[in-house]
């Protein structure tokens, strides 16, 4: 397929699909560093953004204050015009982040991240309520209003990070990360034993809080850590991640059943129950991260992330011929990959990224996707300036300075419909698109920004850079007229 906005008959149906406008941007914060991790949408167009915050005022209009350590996580909620609904902290006197987000379909809040707080994270009668280890995931469950039903400590007696989750349409939650804790298994899924030096968790939670089962992933021969999940209508779940394990990850019959290269992305299929249906490995001769994971109504597995690794085999092929970049251009490029769900089949993939024209050494990476009907799209950030990176019509054409976030609109067949910087003015070496949200032809972009201007829209919620990194949110139109 070519490259630039080319685009198959799958755009028929779909108006102007390469006319893409933003209706509102805007920051959030306060004087001290804010940033955003991750955004969804609601069933009523709402945005909510999750994020990390070491800023007192700015960030609440409820009750909740911040709590004085490194940093607290934060909610937000802003309705689809950008009006803040409302904002809270959740913290104690440690160092916490929400890192991902997700809707239930009761328009719940799901938000997963991380603490090393003794106090001041769980809720009353919550399933953990103490620090087991030095560090644990947190999850979390807020009403659509922002009142939390419960907040749960998650962790074992060593390290652990939540990095992904997904809800059924039951309202089941599923939690993914990477640990160094011995005691996490529980239930009788895939693997309840600790296998290396840092394994991938997964953990079906039940709406209530409660973990059903939690299994380990991995293998003693390498490192192992899962970083997003995805549910489908029959409630197997799929994790993306990566590794530097040789053994223990891929199954016989899928895409790639032998470690390449240094870190290789994973991907695994497992069922309600815990039970592994296969597993793969992604990935060429150097590092390759598997960031992001989503599904389509076809139950086809989309992911995303960033490779260093060049076209240098079949199975070490990161692109598959005819797709919209088949070399590495820097670095380090993005990557978009579509695997057959039912088996882990790979149907194509594709290198996203350009070099710079000056000294400067190219990286691009995508640290978020999404999925429906209206194709696919992706956040990330770029240092490449090349021009040819942005697509005619992007409402932001133009590269700033070191990082830009980027946002990328791409069919199911991988073509590129739309791309669009989403810096400011002035340098930002900070600046990052972290999460994505999709609902047919309405898109969030959102992350960190230092830049002092360029960012929000005339009348948006906060129209003035506040501290050391601001939140940025941007609301997209797809398909706009």
């Amino acid at each position: 397929m070519a490259s630039g906005c080319a685009f198959l008959a799958y755009a028929a149906s779909i108006p102007n699909a390469h006319a893409v406008a933003r209706e509102w941007a805007t920051y959030y914060g306060g004087s001290g560093s804010d940033g955003a991790a991750d955004t969804a949408l609601d069933s009523f167009s709402s945005v909510i953004v999750v994020g990390h915050t070491d800023s007192s005022t700015g960030i609440a209009t409820d009750l909740s204050s911040f709590a004085g350590g490194d940093n607290d996580g934060f909610i937000a909620k802003f309705d689809e015009f950008g009006v803040l609904d409302w904002g809270t902290y959740r913290g104690g006197s440690g160092d916490e982040s929400f890192r991902v987000v997700a809707i239930d379909s009761n328009d719940n809040v799901i938000a997963l991240g991380t603490t090393n707080s003794s106090s001041g994270i769980a809720t009353v009668g919550a399933w953990k309520t103490s620090l087991t280890g030095s560090r644990d995931a947190m999850l979390a469950k807020y009403t659509p209003l922002g009142a939390p039903s419960w907040v749960t400590y998650l962790g074992g007696n060593g390290s652990d990070f939540g990095s992904g989750t997904c809800v059924a349409s039951n309202g089941t939650i599923y939690v993914v990360g990477d640990t160094t804790s011995t005691d996490l298994g529980l239930g009788t899924p895939h693997d309840t034993t600790f296998n290396g030096v840092r394994d991938a968790f997964i953990a079906k939670v039940s709406s209530s809080g409660t973990p059903t089962w939690i299994s380990y992933y991995g293998h003693s021969s390498g490192s192992t850590a899962a970083r997003d999940c995805a549910v489908d209508a029959s409630n197997n779940v799929y994790v993306v991640g990566d590794t530097t394990a040789t053994s223990g990850i891929a199954t016989a019959g899928t895409h790639d059943t032998g470690h390449d290269g240094d870190d290789d992305v994973f991907v695994a299929k497992f069922d309600s129950n815990g039970g592994r249906l296969w597993g793969t490995y992604y990935g060429g001769s150097a590092t390759d991260l598997g960031i992001a994971i989503d599904l389509d109504e076809d139950g086809d597995v989309y992911i995303a992330g960033s490779t260093k690794s060049p076209n240098d085999g079949h199975l070490r092929q990161i692109a598959t011929d005819g797709m919209h970049s088949e070399a590495l251009a820097g670095a380090q490029d993005a990557f978009v990959a579509r695997f057959d769900g039912s088996n882990g089949a790979r149907v194509w993939s594709t290198y996203f990224g350009s070099e710079n024209s000056g000294s400067e050494i190219s990286s691009d990476a995508f640290t978020d996707l999404e999925v429906d009907t209206s194709g696919i799209v992706l956040s990330g950030s770029t240092n490449s300036d090349d021009p040819l990176l942005s697509t005619t019509g992007a409402y932001d054409p133009f590269y700033g300075d070191w990082f830009d976030p980027i946002f990328v609109n791409m069919s199911i067949d991988g073509d590129v419909w739309y791309c669009s910087y989403n810096g400011g003015t002035g340098i930002e070496p900070g600046d990052h698109g972290n999460g994505v949200a999709l609902s047919f032809d309405e898109a969030v972009l959102a992350g960190t920004t230092l830049a002092s201007g360029g960012i929000a829209t005339t009348g948006a919620h906060d129209t003035s850079y506040n501290g050391s990194h601001d939140v940025f949110v941007t609301f997209i139109r797809l398909f706009a007229t």
